[in-house]
């Protein structure tokens, strides 16, 4: 805070520097009352201007001029008839006129009757806005000049407004005294205030004597005080009160006030002179002056000799030796006398002045010692008072020395010029020539003299003024440590007085509020556990937490922030009270019995904390920071008014400097002011802080609170040791005699009635127990146990008894006080309801007499039946300006419970008024979780349809947090309301969840809801080990039957206890849990469907299988369209032989099994696994890596199992290279029915058994083989084969380091191809440096040959018999696909055109060359040969090409004249300057492709050479690629490409492909005859920055009808109105561009198929996502509007949370329509990116017909 005093050290300017404030705060003061009157005024004006008006009207046409007559006195500058007024009229619209209304002339007379001297200063008003500001018609009574350019009341001065409150008749009335300006009458207030205002504003010396400061602050104080209104306006109140402060120094004022106060002051300080200089600083310049003035004056001196040393010239030269001598001698003498005498006098002085600063400095440093802890402050203003005066004297003495000398040389010069006048015209010459030089001299020496001894004096008194500097700082500095101290020590008592008399006591019973106890004396420590990070969430561990070093330190390091869960009532509030009292040194009698006193007994720990600061964060809603909420709620109570602006300043030093510990009650009653803080938090300022939060668990599993925001997290799972507590309890309630045997009592009706877990909740512990020691037992139940809170909280304020004979629901039967007061609990469940569900969350736990109105609470009865009660407890407001007080219910359970009470009477809002709440936020659904409890114990007829929609928004509930904590909350919230059900006698109740999670615990409750709700089943984990039923009346086994599922989606099985079991098993094992596959022969249903048809992954660990349910298992997950992942860990799989179970196999290690579409893949390391292959509809089987199935001891295994696959189409083996071979392995494949088989090996052993197997796969038509290496005879196996297809890849051992490249034994493969008679298909990727390769490929009947051509040994390759691969290339007759991908390290050393000429004469219709390891190119070289070969190959109808153009220049030669229709060129490396260079050869090379039909390009940059080429191509289709994925499709010479697709008149489809669209880009699209048309990106989608000058160019394509957008954010286009079918994808897209886009369709004449595939989110820079559940309701939209088809709405989850759809809504899922976006190439890539993404995302299937057809 600043301070005024600090500004000037004159106490009367500090007197005007307050009087220009006391001026400031009166202005405030007065504004709102003076702008209420003004509004006032100008009504009143207006009225009666309108009661003589038949139709009143207001004018805003009328200048003030046109009101006025010209000329005007004191207003227009018109003295004749014939002159012009260029003042108010100077412009022809200013004339002189009336009003059209009638209105503003009334107006104007009305003013002026209403002015004190009837004349109206009528420059600063606009009557233009007399109508509409009401300070225009106040501005009129302000004085005539400098108010013109203010607007409000606030913009203008306080000599105006008080003008204004003279001038105008209107405020006669609205003061006590009678308003006179002073001339003949005293001075009214409002005249010296006024006076006050001017004096204070131009004062021209800016100071104000005491008295004249009294008369100011009484004047001013008056005036705001008058009786007649202003006594009663608050702004004038507190003005008066700031003034009074002011008044006593006390007003605090902050550094922008204090800035804001001397800027505008600024103008009057500009004309007063600074006297604020430094004492130093003007000792410093009062020397340099007096050095200034001897130095003027030995100029003055020099000057008199020279005039006088010219007259002795005219005079004669006697005697001028002489004379001269003696003249110097006795000036020699003189400038010595003198120079001694001054620095003499001038050292005595100084010293003199140092000694006596010297001694008044040790004189004060002793007087500050006296008293200095009280006396501080006084002190060091007195010795800056007497430094001043010393300051003052020194230089009064300095002063006085320096005149002295002055005076002095003076006189003796006046004497020299005497006695140098003597004789002196005979020698002037040589007198002044000698006399100037010993001047000269003279004047050096002085100089240097006079200079040694000001420095030296001046760097002594500088020494001497740092060191009383250096005592002064030190002083301050031990007083603002010692203050300082003392200021903490006095906070520290406070703190603990205030927590002594607002904690230390506890309520024992809920059932009288009067029984207390000190919170020591009952306490019993809680049971927590530490949570534990897993799977980025916090989970509970065993480890429990006994001291409170292990809730604030980890590794003895101390945890920034900390949270404690626990539930309601669980003991949160009092565990953070006990942790406060215990840091103060609150005494702890420990009643218990046991070792319950160690626990938390280092309250050393606590008290190692400076402060320990207890915030409520229920009472400081929308307030996140930490030292705003404890100078709230502490320092406000427990400092005055007058301390607490010390005291915050103190709070922030202490938060700065000291390790604090603040606690933080209630996080989940906190209300998030909305922007990004989801906690309170504290600035960096204050991090040395240490934060303890308290929270219900739900709120950290919403909030977006960071893993690495949460230090550490402890759970308090209630009371340590209840029935303990239960005894301290009962001994403050019974008698000491009866204890025992009460206690012993309790402890039998506690296990009758099966209320232990009620127990370990301290506030349901107290209930229970106090409703025992009063005679009343309990079943179970929460409702009961809250009616019977009710109860007694009733009795308190009406005694009344009465019971119900009809009672409104079960808890309520027996009650007594509740009956007579229905009135008052169902106002109060309205008004909780309404608070939770309607109220703003910030409102919605602590309200004001606004809502206690709304359910006419207000009213004295009710409300004081509330807070006597004890339901409503009220606080007064502290920061409110008016006296106010704030409600809130007792507890927010019970305000719960009322809530539900509330729901129970009016079952409608759960459709109404809870389903619109529970779309306000995704964790509005978690928030009303006790309620939704206690609704199930009150009436369960709303609670079917509440857990429904709870359970909808759970499941589409999109959060990044961990799935299974929010699963098992949920299902934990469900199993409450169960339980909570049953209690109060609800067994038919029906709760809806989807996702399971089964354990010892919970099994038998949860087995309950499962019948309800198995076919809407999403997830299933069952999770058994030692289980055990809990009466010997539960069954031998539970069953979950499985089949029932249809949507399962994911299925996890763990546990010793758990059987998986079909309808065919006979025998069973005596297991706790049977999972029931299919509980009926499959044969005899009449519904075809799979079961599980929607799984997607199965985890089936430590669980004992049947060897029947995991054949049905297999053969069910066969059927399925989808991937299905299914892993086996450590299961026994039985079987059952003669009645009794045995074990086959256990599953060790970890088998995976995956399948699609009756294709499996599976590692098979068991027999008994590949036996429960058998029969199954199989038509893919892969053997995959580590597969054990081909030793000899599971080879018959696995040959009965591959034989009885006669569904089987595909088989594929990959075996781990150290697992052996035997001869007879090979006879496992013989006779198979396959089509496909792939064989992958180190190496094809045993061939000739090999021969024979394949040889019996008559049906075999493709073969693929993989070998590291080439074995004997591995060719001659496949002799003879039927096959269509054959692929062969050799030597890949290269990449693991074996030397196995060369192909061997080329002869034995050219005959095995020779003999393949019906291939059609081949398929080589070997090394290049094979020689016998090309002999064996010669003479085949293939139809497509793919040859990938690789280098061996790198940098080493020479390419031999070339003619043979040319002549083995010309004998494939029947070749008319051929595909070359080469190796480009082969590119960098071929030197021949070996490909080349091999292509020369070919009968091949499609040619495509490539190279491994793009974006290089392909470098074609020799491209003479090239064009020969090319032109030969006369069947050659598809070429594709990927070329680097600078390494090729032939290139257009070689393409020239080509008859092909399909031309892809991938033009790498194309610069501008290149295409330029060879345009004529590009121009030629297109114009001869007269046969071509479809031209793809990709290119680096655009081009008009390359445009200008493709003019007037007869083309029906064409693609532009944009290579270089950096920029955009930067298009500079549009013209050109727009005249080229112009000039292409049979162009048909146009696709293009780009990172980002430019300027002028669409320009060329305008008025093309083109059907369909494709813009999309890269990559990441096409980046549309024109979206106008796209949509102009789409809706000139009249003949337009597939348009297909892959963006990268939707944009609304206008479409043309030809169009039939769109595509859009997109990553992101909101609802309103659904809505938007349809309506804009629907507006066409005709229908219009719509596929739409788009991320769930807002933005993509920065991402914004959209939980899934917000677009379910468009789908609802759809299908209700008449004029659109939903043929899909398929919802997909991120990966993060499921692989697959979770929901298909809607209509028919018609597959050609998804087809038309599956297949598109654009698809494709957007499809890609999203898996990347991980998004959640959207597929809809539309067809929109127009409104007309309706």
């Amino acid at each position: 805070m600043a301070n005024l005093s600090a500004v000037f050290s004159e106490k009367e300017r500090t007197n005007w520097l307050k009087a220009w404030l006391a001026v400031d705060i009166a202005k405030a003061g007065i504004e709102q009352f003076v702008e209420n009157e003004a509004i006032t005024l100008q009504a009143s004006i207006y009225k009666i201007v309108w009661s003589s008006s038949q139709a009143p009207a207001a004018c805003i046409g009328c200048h003030t001029a046109n009101l006025l007559k010209c000329p005007t006195k004191n207003v227009c500058n018109k003295w004749g008839s014939q002159s012009t007024c260029n003042s108010m009229h100077d412009s022809a619209l200013k004339q002189p006129r009336p009003c059209p209304a009638n209105v503003c002339n009334k107006v104007h007379d009305e003013i002026v009757k209403r002015h004190r001297f009837n004349n109206p200063s009528w420059k600063n008003t606009t009557a233009q806005q007399w109508a509409t500001n009401p300070w225009q018609v106040g501005k009129a009574y302000l004085p005539p000049d400098g108010y013109a350019g203010k607007t409000t009341v606030q913009d203008t001065d306080f000599n105006g407004i008080i003008s204004f409150m003279m001038n105008c008749k209107h405020f006669y009335n609205r003061l006590s005294f009678l308003i006179s300006p002073g001339n003949h009458n005293s001075p009214c207030l409002l005249t010296k205030a006024r006076d006050i205002g001017k004096t204070v504003r131009h004062s021209s010396h800016c100071k104000v004597t005491d008295p004249d400061l009294q008369v100011i602050f009484t004047t001013l104080a008056c005036l705001l005080s008058d009786p007649t209104c202003l006594a009663h306006d608050v702004a004038a109140k507190e003005a008066v009160r700031k003034l009074a402060e002011l008044e006593r120094d006390t007003l605090k004022i902050t550094t922008e006030e204090m800035i804001r106060l001397l800027e505008a002051a600024q103008d009057t300080l500009k004309t007063v002179e600074n006297i604020a200089y430094k004492s130093l600083s003007e000792m410093q310049m009062h020397l340099e002056q007096c050095k200034k003035d001897l130095n003027a004056h030995l100029d003055k001196c020099k000057q008199e000799l020279d005039e006088h040393t010219a007259k002795c010239n005219i005079a004669e030269k006697k005697d001028l030796n002489a004379h001269t001598d003696k003249c110097k001698q006795e000036l020699d003498e003189h400038t010595a006398k003198c120079n001694i005498a001054e620095k003499k006098d001038l050292n005595v002085h100084t010293d003199k002045c140092k000694q006596e600063l010297d001694e008044h400095t040790a004189k004060c440093n002793i007087a500050e010692k006296k008293d200095l802890n009280v006396h501080t402050d006084k002190c060091k203003q007195e010795l800056d008072e007497h430094t001043a005066k010393c300051n003052i004297a020194e230089k009064k003495d300095l002063n006085a020395h320096t005149d002295k000398c002055k005076h002095e040389l003076d006189e003796h010069t006046a004497k020299c010029n005497i006695a140098e006048k003597k004789d002196l015209n005979a020698h002037s010459d040589k007198c002044k020539h000698e006399l100037d030089e010993h001047t000269a001299k003279c004047n050096i020496a002085e100089k240097k003299d006079l200079n040694a001894h000001t420095d030296k004096c001046k760097l002594e008194l500088d020494e001497h003024t740092a060191q009383c500097t250096h005592a002064i700082d030190e002083h301050v500095s031990k007083t603002v440590k010692s203050t300082y101290g003392q200021s903490c020590k006095e906070l520290i008592e406070r703190t603990k007085k205030l927590y002594s008399d607002t904690l230390s006591r506890v309520t024992i019973s809920p059932l009288n509020d009067f029984i207390q106890e000190k919170v020591g004396d009952v306490y019993l420590s809680p049971k927590i556990v530490q949570m534990s990070q897993d799977r980025g969430t916090f989970k509970k561990t065993d480890s429990q937490v006994t001291q409170y070093k292990d809730v604030l330190f980890t590794d003895d390091t101390v945890n920034p922030r900390i949270f404690l869960q626990g539930e309601a009532g669980s003991g949160k509030t009092t565990f953070l009270a006990k942790m406060a009292l215990d840091w103060c040194g609150e005494p702890h009698v420990c009643s218990a019995s046991d070792n319950s006193s160690i626990f938390f007994s280092d309250v050393d720990v606590l008290q190692g904390f400076l402060f320990v600061f207890h915030i409520t964060l229920r009472n400081s809603a929308k307030q996140f920071d930490v030292y705003t909420l404890i100078k709230e709620q502490i320092i406000y109570s427990i400092y005055s008014q007058e301390d607490r602006e010390k005291a915050y300043i103190l709070l922030n030093e202490i938060m700065k400097r000291e390790q604090c510990l603040v606690l933080l009650d209630g996080l989940d009653e906190w209300t998030a002011p909305g922007d990004h803080h989801d906690i309170p938090t504290l600035v960096v300022d204050h991090s040395k802080c240490v934060m303890l939060f308290s929270t219900r668990p739900w709120k950290l599993a919403v909030s977006k609170i960071m893993l690495s925001d949460i230090y550490t997290s402890v759970q308090l799972e209630g009371i340590n040791k209840p029935f303990e507590l239960s005894r301290i309890l009962l001994s403050r309630l019974v008698d000491k005699d009866d204890l025992k045997i009460k206690y012993s009592a309790f402890k039998n009706y506690i296990a009758k009635q099966k209320l232990y877990n009620l127990l370990l909740s301290p506030m349901m512990l107290s209930a229970i127990v106090c409703s025992y020691a009063e005679g009343t037992e309990l079943k179970g139940s929460k409702c009961e146990i809250y009616i019977l809170l009710l109860e007694s909280l009733f009795k308190k304020p009406n005694s009344e008894m009465c019971t119900f004979e009809q009672p409104p629901f079960r808890c309520f039967t027996g009650t007594q006080y509740i009956q007579p007061n229905m009135e008052s609990l169902n106002r109060l469940a309205e008004l909780a309801f309404h608070l939770l569900f309607v109220n703003a969350r910030e409102n919605s736990l602590v309200f004001t007499d606004t809502e206690l109105r709304k359910f006419k609470l207000n009213e004295r009865e009710q409300k004081e039946f509330a807070l006597k009660s004890g339901i409503l407890s009220s606080a007064r407001n502290t920061s409110s300006l008016r006296s106010a007080s704030s409600f809130s219910f007792i507890h927010l359970s019970m305000q719960e419970f009322l809530a539900a009470y509330h729901i129970a009477r009016n079952t409608h809002l759960v459709d109404g008024v809870i389903s619109v709440y529970l779309k306000r936020h995704n964790d509005a659904y978690r928030e009303i979780s006790q309620v939704f409890i206690f609704l199930c114990g009150l009436d369960v007829s709303s609670v079917d349809s509440l857990s429904s929609m709870m359970e909808q928004h759970h499941v589409m509930s999109n959060f990044n947090y961990d799935v299974w904590l929010r699963n098992y909350w949920f299902q934990d919230t469900i199993l409450t309301g169960l339980r909570e059900a049953v209690a109060n006698g609800h067994n038919d109740i029906r709760l809806r969840l989807s996702r399971f999670s089964f354990d010892n615990g919970n099994f038998i409750d949860l087995h309950r809801i499962w019948t309800n709700n198995a076919s809407n089943v999403l997830s299933l984990e069952v999770d058994i080990f030692d289980f055990e039923y809990q009466n010997d009346e539960s069954p031998s086994h539970i069953t979950l039957d499985i089949s029932l599922c249809r949507k399962l989606q994911k299925l996890r099985l763990q546990g010793d206890g758990i059987l998986l079991k079909d309808f065919a098993d006979v025998a069973s094992l005596e297991l706790p849990v049977w999972i029931v596959l299919n509980s009926s022969d499959p044969s005899q249903y009449t519904d075809p469907s799979p079961l599980l048809p929607s799984i997607e992954y199965i985890v089936l660990r430590c669980v004992t299988c049947s060897y029947t349910s995991l054949c049905s298992l297999l053969s069910s997950l066969l059927t399925l369209d989808h991937k299905v992942k299914c892993v086996l860990d450590n299961c026994k799989i039985t079987s059952c032989v003669g009645g009794a179970v045995c074990k086959l196999c256990k599953t060790d290690p970890r088998v995976e099994i995956k399948t699609e579409n009756k294709q499996i893949a599976v590692p098979l390391g068991d027999k008994s696994l590949l036996e429960a292959l058998n029969g199954l509809n199989i038509t893919s089987l892969s053997l995959e890596y580590h597969c054990k199935a081909f030793r000899d001891n599971h080879k018959e295994s696995l040959t009965q199992t591959i034989e009885l696959k006669i569904q089987l189409d595909e088989l594929n083996i990959k075996v781990k290279h150290s697992i052996p071979l035997s001869p007879d392995q090979w006879k496992t494949l013989h006779g198979l029915k396959i089509r496909s088989l792939s064989l992958t090996w180190d190496a094809l052993k045993h061939t000739e058994s090999l021969s024979q197997s394949l040889a019996s796969l008559t049906r075999l038509e493709m073969l693929c083989i993989t070998v590291y290496y080439a074995e004997p005879g591995m060719w001659e196996a496949l002799h003879g084969l039927d096959i269509k297809s054959l692929s062969l890849s050799l030597g890949w051992g290269y990449i693991y380091g074996y030397d196995a490249f060369e192909l061997k034994y080329a002869e034995s493969l050219k005959q095995s191809l020779l003999s393949l008679k019906q291939l059609e298909t081949l398929s080589c990727s070997v090394d290049l440096e094979s020689p016998g390769l090309w002999e064996a490929l010669h003479g085949l009947s293939i139809k497509s040959l793919t040859l990938s051509l690789r280098c061996a040994r790198r940098f080493s390759f020479k390419l031999i018999n070339t003619t043979s691969l040319k002549q083995s290339l010309l004998s494939l007759k029947q070749l008319e696909t051929l595909s070359i991908s080469v190796d480009e390290d082969i590119l960098e050393h071929l030197d021949i055109p070996v490909l080349w000429e091999a292509l020369h004469g070919l009968s091949i219709k499609s040619l495509s060359l490539s190279v491994n390891g793009l974006p290089r190119g392909c470098l074609v070289k020799h491209a003479e040969s090239l064009s020969q070969s090319l032109s030969s190959l006369i069947q050659l109808d598809t070429l594709s090409i990927i070329i680097s153009i600078e390494d090729s220049p032939g290139l257009c030669e070689a393409l020239h004249g080509l008859d092909i229709k399909s031309l892809s060129l991938s033009l790498s490396g194309w610069s501008d300057c290149f295409i330029l260079k060879y345009a004529e050869s590009l121009n030629q090379l297109m114009s001869s492709l007269t046969q071509l039909d479809t031209l793809s390009i990709s290119v680096d940059e655009d081009t008009p050479v390359l445009w200008e080429a493709l003019h007037g191509l007869s083309i029906k289709s064409l693609s532009l690629n944009l290579i270089d994925s950096t920029r955009g499709f930067w298009v500079e010479h549009a013209e050109s490409l727009s005249q080229l697709l112009l000039s292409l008149t049979q162009l048909d489809t146009l696709s293009i492909i780009a990172k980002e669209d430019c300027p002028g880009l669409w320009d060329y699209l305008n008025g093309l005859n083109i059907k369909r048309l494709s813009l999309s990106g890269a990559k990441r989608g096409l980046r549309v920055w024109h979206a106008e000058s796209l949509s102009q160019s789409l809706s000139s394509l009249t003949q337009l009808e597939t348009l297909t957008l892959y963006v990268h954010k939707y944009i609304a286009l206008q479409v043309p109105r030809s169009l039939k079918y769109l595509n859009i994808f997109s990553k992101a897209l909101l609802l309103s561009d659904i809505r938007d886009l349809v309506d804009t369709l629907a507006a066409c004449s005709h229908a219009i198929e719509i596929n739409l595939e788009f991320g769930c989110a807002s933005s993509v820079d920065p991402p914004k996502r959209i939980p899934l559940q917000e677009y379910i309701p468009i789908q609802q939209e759809l299908v209700s509007r008449k004029n659109v088809v939903v043929k899909r709405f398929q919802l997909y989850e991120t990966e993060y949370n499921s692989t697959m759809p979770v929901l298909y809504i809607g209509g028919v899922d018609d597959p050609a329509h998804r087809d038309l976006s599956m297949k598109h190439d654009a698809y494709e890539r957007f499809d890609k990116i999203m898996k990347i993404y991980e998004w959640s995302r959207i597929s809809i299937g539309l067809q929109i017909n127009p409104e007309s057809f309706l």
